[in-house]
């Protein structure tokens, strides 16, 4: 048996450097200030877009579609005027010459 006591038996109790920091836990997340979050910080709050992003990509699909959609409705509005007539002379019912 060895008689070792002392700093050697058990775990050491070592001073947190920068990147073992408390503020970074894994799970209690980051101790940022409000500070730190408005200069983009990792702990920053996610903006709308990006805590949307599924919503937002289906919306500006959507809003792409309709503006295609009311392009080629008015491109046929404007083929369908734009037909030339030609003057037949037809009649119509009641109206009789005169």
């Amino acid at each position: 048996m060895s008689d070792r006591t002392g700093p050697t038996d058990g775990p050491t109790h070592e001073t947190p450097d920068a990147e073992n920091s408390s503020d970074d836990h894994p799970v209690f997340g980051s101790g940022s200030s409000s500070a730190d979050a408005a200069e983009g910080t990792p702990g920053a709050k996610k903006g709308f877009f990006r805590r949307h992003i599924a919503l937002t990509s289906l919306a500006v699909i959507l809003v792409l579609l309709a503006g295609a959609a009311g392009g080629y409705v008015w491109w046929l509005n404007n083929q369908l005027t734009n037909v030339p007539r030609v003057d037949a002379d037809i009649e119509t019912p009641g109206e009789g010459r005169q």
